[in-house]
């Protein structure tokens, strides 16, 4: 099988693990969109690195989002296929290549589970947000999914 084109900067469909109380090492009770980082082919197999995505994230009464997360309102939604939602950097998932945690990876005809395609500009954004939030606040950076080798 060749590999699908997921990777730094896709948006995909995915079971990413959710927080607890469900596991953080299995596969999600359910598909939603996650954002690709990027990838590491010297695993078997492939592992992604994934940032999650929230349609429904609350502020919790305040208007300023929390450092590491990006709003995309419903204009910048709409170019990536999606409806509104925030993208955070501070839940991260390593998942492997495989169909258990990418649910529509050898379908080709939903485009391997990839919902959109970030422009150049995007990808350089949040790149430069993640390593801030590394750097900054590393201790808020919490990483589900497989264990790193």
């Amino acid at each position: 099988m060749a590999l699908p084109p997921i990777g730094a900067g896709t948006f995909v469909l995915t079971n990413c693990p959710f927080g607890p109380p469900n596991r953080p090492d299995v596969p999600g009770p359910v598909p939603h969109i996650a954002y690709c980082l990027g990838f590491r082919a010297d695993v078997v197999p492939i592992q992604l690195m994934l940032a999650h995505t929230n349609s429904g994230m609350s502020r919790r009464g305040t208007r300023q989002l929390p450092h590491g997360v990006i709003e995309f309102d419903e204009t910048a939604a709409r170019v990536l296929n999606q409806s509104p939602f925030h993208l955070d950097l501070r839940c991260l998932a390593r998942v492997p290549l495989s169909r258990d945690w990418l649910p529509r990876l050898t379908d080709a005809r939903h485009r391997h589970g990839i919902v959109a395609w970030a422009g150049p500009d995007l990808p350089r954004r949040i790149n430069q947000l993640m390593i801030g939030v590394a750097k900054h606040s590393p201790d808020n950076i919490e990483i589900r999914g497989v264990p790193d080798r």
